[in-house]
């Protein structure tokens, strides 16, 4: 079993073809600019959207925990009492109150997934699986891929990258495609941003790339301003490529300012943090670049 906090089906952007992407929650990061805070806790989370809140008080009636009071018309939770059962949600009449993160198994996953085969088949499509990051959900992860592998579905796996080197050779033996997050090459500067250093990181990319992944990996750069949506840091990344000898396309994934809401939800409003606007001329600047160095930029949005 593992905690998944959405399936979306549909989706043009997370890999070939029409793919359904499965999210699995917690993270190893902590980006300050991550547009899905939902996705860092492994744990089932409460959210709470003010704006459908009625004050009824039916929630704090239901809640076991006596985790919510009333203030100001609206509620307040105790999450060091919450426990995420649901219940307050099951109650709400307006929707209120969303659980984040459900307990499923792989099983119950790829029945799911599997009704979507005619898409995949006629786009050469498939499923996509991240996060969070997959991979700290090791075994629930590698139960799903070997579940989809029996139904020849293909498989990519968006990932950070930060993961033990040791489950690299069984991830190159099941995974399709990875969708491969570079974010800075400096590590100092790469921890202030991310919490980790990015030591381990390039090292997995190095050894997908070396070790029978080539030609199935893609480097995705999430352009932030004020980390590395300059001439400098970029300048950095593709001699990093280069030294691989990476020959494919980048995945540019413009930084955007919509996760204010979803940190609020989580009762994390505190924690949101405006990293400013990626200007098109910025934006510009950095595919040009790239072509320089001989890569195509591929911008997903």
């Amino acid at each position: 079993m593992g905690i998944v906090f959405d399936i979306q089906p549909y989706s043009i952007y997370d890999g070939p073809g029409i793919r359904t992407t499965v999210f699995l929650k917690g993270c190893p990061l902590n980006c300050v600019w991550c547009h899905n805070p939902e996705s860092q806790r492994q744990r089932p989370e409460m959210g709470y959207t003010v704006d459908k809140c009625a004050s009824c008080g039916k929630c704090i009636e239901e809640c076991p925990n006596g985790a919510l009071t009333l203030m100001d018309k609206k509620v307040v939770r105790d999450y060091r009492r919450c426990a995420a059962c649901g219940l307050c949600g099951e109650t709400c009449p307006n929707g209120a109150h969303e659980k984040i993160g459900l307990e499923m198994s792989a099983g119950d996953i790829v029945k799911k997934v599997v009704l979507d085969k005619p898409f995949f088949d006629e786009s050469s499509g498939g499923v996509t699986i991240t996060g969070g990051e997959p991979t700290a959900q090791r075994e629930f992860l590698l139960k799903i891929v070997d579940l989809l592998r029996e139904k020849d579905i293909h498989i990519a796996l968006e990932t950070c990258g930060y993961f033990k080197t040791d489950i690299v050779s069984t991830l190159i033996e099941r995974v399709d495609l990875f969708l491969f997050d570079i974010k800075h090459i400096d590590p100092e500067i790469h921890k202030t941003f991310t919490g980790v250093d990015n030591g381990l990181i390039l090292e997995n990319f190095r050894l997908i790339a070396g070790n029978g992944g080539s030609g199935r990996v893609i480097p995705r750069i999430p352009l932030i301003p004020g980390f590395n949506a300059d001439t400098s840091s970029l300048k950095e990344i593709c001699e990093f490529l280069r030294e691989t000898k990476y020959p494919g396309p980048v995945h540019l994934m413009p930084y955007n300012r919509m996760a204010k809401s979803k940190y609020e939800k989580l009762g994390r409003g505190g924690e949101y943090r405006d990293m400013g606007e990626l200007t098109r001329d910025m934006l510009d600047g950095c595919v040009n670049l790239l072509g320089d160095y001989g890569f195509e930029a591929v911008i997903n949005h």
